[in-house]
């Protein structure tokens, strides 16, 4: 079942350690200036990134491939403007109020999102295995979400919140 450690492992690998990158680096930014400046900033990174990377693409077997039609503009509008744009700019706004590893267990939603979405619009319907690793992402976040903070640390909390309830 498990063959080895090839180019698709080691893409997701490396996905998820730019993802914590990512997050961790918005986490000490977020403080020191506004959400739409970070957000411009980072829109500008992706951007720049892109264009460097783009003569890569001869490197791939069937080369760029794009085909201008009315609904591949309609899905670049709102790849650019929703996904990229709005979540940037949301991400850091957000971040100024959560630590990263709330961000971070926000972030492990998409894939339930995706689904949600998929089922709601599409009628897709998932199953068995990817009801299970749907669940295990919600139990994962659960647990992580649970045991983040020491049940000492809750009461202490508490209490100093409401000094006269003890």
């Amino acid at each position: 079942m498990l063959s080895g450690f090839h180019l698709g492992e080691a893409l997701t690998l490396g996905c998820a350690i730019a993802f914590a990158a990512h997050l961790l680096t918005i986490a000490r930014a977020a403080p020191r200036m506004s959400a739409r400046r970070l957000g411009t900033l980072q829109i500008s990174f992706a951007a720049l990134t892109m264009l460097v990377l783009l003569p890569l693409e001869k490197l791939s077997p069937r080369g760029l491939f794009f085909h201008p039609a009315p609904v591949v503009w309609v899905a670049l509008a709102v790849t650019a403007l929703l996904a990229t744009a709005a979540a940037f700019t949301i991400q850091s706004w957000a971040q100024q109020h959560l630590p990263a590893t709330h961000t971070a267990l926000i972030f492990t939603l998409e894939p339930v999102f995706a689904w949600l979405f998929s089922l709601l619009f599409l009628g897709e319907r998932l199953g068995p295995r990817a009801l299970t690793g749907a669940g295990l992402i919600l139990a994962g976040i659960l647990l992580a979400e649970l045991a983040s903070t020491p049940p000492s640390a809750k009461f202490e909390a508490n209490s100093t919140a409401n000094p006269g309830i003890l």
